[in-house]
């Protein structure tokens, strides 16, 4: 899990925010988490807008060049 707060991405019109922080890292880094929202009751949602869920069934590899690809150029 991490926080997704500091990323500058927005919910959007029936998107929670941490699909659309999901999106927003598949198109820029082609790094795909898993929005937790749909884990949580519709009126408890909210509490997953700022986390993200990553899997790391991985080699060491793969994990090493995720974790550049995550490093967001600004």
């Amino acid at each position: 899990m991490a926080s997704t707060e500091s990323l500058p991405v927005k919910a959007t019109a029936g998107k929670r925010r941490d699909v659309c922080v999901n999106e927003f890292l598949t198109l820029n880094s082609g790094i795909t988490g898993i929005p937790i929202s749909g884990f949580y009751s519709p009126e408890n949602q909210y509490l997953a807008d700022d986390i993200i869920r990553f899997a790391y069934c991985k080699n060491d590899q793969d994990l090493s060049m995720a974790k550049e690809r995550l490093v967001l150029k600004s």
